[in-house]
């Protein structure tokens, strides 16, 4: 199991970790867990990603990265009720993400959806570590 850890500044304790399942098959989407924790709630979803979402976040965060303006971004297929963005929030190179969490449930008849929605600020210099990260899986 490959991890990637996406935390915050520190005065804001919040913290995202995904956790990638060695694929046996370039064909094969990548399935994961994807856990999200605030100073208040935390959430925890299993994910599955096509290949060719991931690579192309990965090349938009080599953008952003170099750059240091920009938005990149992985997820949001509807079956996989996870969103993550990272974007810049200003023109001297600071970062946010955001998160999106949702599992969708059938409980005594009635169709609901859990939702957590969290952003929070994160080092710039955490973009090269990340673009490592997401390439070396």
């Amino acid at each position: 199991m490959k991890i990637i850890n996406i935390p915050s500044v520190k005065s804001e304790r919040c913290n995202a970790i995904l956790k990638f399942h060695e694929k046996k098959y370039e064909v094969v989407a990548w399935e994961g867990e994807v856990e999200c924790y605030t100073p208040a709630l935390s959430g925890k979803i299993r994910i599955n990603l096509e290949s060719d979402y991931l690579k192309s976040f990965i090349n938009d965060l080599k953008i952003i990265e170099r750059d240091r303006k920009g938005e990149c971004s992985l997820g949001y297929q509807r079956e996989s009720g996870f969103s993550l963005i990272i974007r810049s929030i200003d023109s001297v190179g600071h970062f946010e993400v955001n998160i999106l969490l949702e599992d969708s449930r059938n409980s005594r008849g009635f169709d609901s959806i859990d939702t957590l929605k969290i952003s929070y600020e994160i080092e710039p210099s955490l973009l090269s570590t990340l673009l490592k990260d997401f390439t070396n899986l």
